[in-house]
């Protein structure tokens, strides 16, 4: 595969209903490289948006709620992202984009989708895996999930 090329050549634009969107951290970020980017489309993220959980413990009792994300909590996920893409010997994505990997069409669903991957890589690695370990081994598992495939749309 050629490393160099896959982000920028990843087309933009409107994804197609069969898209799956990319988990935001570094999991997602080494699936989406790995599936190649005839496999991949992004589309800018405007304004920041998307939420997080907040756990308290407070009086005994766990609280959860949602707050939205501010800038610094997309910097901290965005610097995440990329040192794990580093550590698996991966470029950065590039930033200001929601990234789609396209869904094969022989699964039924986006939580097939992510648990026929995860499957296979625990049947293919051992636990103690590092990213830089994954990366040949999850490039082979993609190639498996789109054989017989016909190419992105």
């Amino acid at each position: 595969m050629d490393y160099g090329s896959v982000w920028d050549e990843v087309r933009a634009g409107d994804c197609p209903g069969e898209w799956v969107i990319v988990t935001d951290n570094g999991w997602g970020a080494l699936v989406a490289w790995s599936a190649g980017q005839a496999n991949l489309c992004r589309q800018p993220s405007g304004p920041q948006s998307g939420r997080t959980k907040v756990q308290e413990l407070k009086d005994g009792v766990l609280r959860e709620r949602e707050e939205p994300l501010t800038g610094q909590d997309r910097e901290e996920i965005e610097a995440e992202i990329d040192s794990y893409l580093s550590d698996a010997g991966v470029p950065p994505m590039p930033r200001g984009y929601v990234w789609f990997i396209r869904r094969p069409d022989h699964i039924p669903s986006d939580e097939e989708f992510w648990r026929s991957i995860n499957r296979a890589v625990a049947e293919r690695t051992p636990v103690t895996a590092t990213p830089a370990d994954l990366t040949p081994e999850l490039a082979g598992i993609m190639a498996d999930l789109y054989a017989g495939c016909a190419p992105g749309k």
